[in-house]
């Protein structure tokens, strides 16, 4: 399968020169570093796409646009909480004073919110009806997901989560049913 072979070579070279990017630069200036997090957690999305010979969907690329973006807003959010918390102003080699709180947390909410946008339109779509044999098994997922980012972020606004939140989600039971419960109704909709 060369076809596959070097698009995921290739993805991983984009892959591999954003992350660099990011790292001595990116990450420095305000916004660009929270949509180059974003974009590379769906990278790593069509990087498994093309390693499995899968191609990612419209719908799966806008959903993991959006849910990756409304966790790299709240890794930053939960960073100004913390050092709001701890008297400093301004982040450390950031784009961000804690003044940007605010704003950081309505588009990351907003951002969550769209993912789940995203789901429901894809719900509606007639490709649901081409790769689900029953569907109808997809519709709890989104109260699920409304859920758990509602959650997430409540408890960030209390400060309870740590400045890296997939790690936070990793460790985090209710986060880790939510997501094994959607898991189960995604292979219950597909056979």
């Amino acid at each position: 399968m060369p076809g596959i072979q070097s698009a995921a070579g290739g993805l991983l070279a984009i892959y591999f020169v954003s992350t660099l990017a990011y790292s001595f630069r990116l990450k420095r200036l305000l916004m660009i570093d929270i949509v180059t997090l974003a974009l590379l957690y769906t990278l790593r999305v069509l990087g498994g796409g093309a390693a499995t010979g899968i191609t990612p969907s419209f719908w799966l690329l806008g959903f993991s646009f959006f849910i990756f973006l409304s966790l790299a807003l709240l890794k930053r959010y939960s960073e100004l909480y913390n050092l709001n918390a701890q008297g400093k102003d301004k982040t450390s080699g950031r784009g961000y004073t804690v003044d940007d709180r605010t704003p950081v947390a309505a588009m990351g909410i907003n951002s969550g919110f769209l993912s789940v946008l995203v789901f429901i339109l894809y719900f509606n779509s007639d490709q649901v009806l081409e790769q689900y044999s029953t569907p109808q098994f997809l519709l709890p997922v989104v109260p699920l997901i409304v859920f758990w980012l509602g959650r997430l972020w409540i408890l960030a606004y209390r400060g309870q989560v740590n400045e890296d939140p997939v790690l936070y989600v990793s460790k985090d039971k209710v986060s880790l049913m939510t997501i094994a419960a959607c898991v189960a109704l995604v292979v219950t909709a597909t056979f």
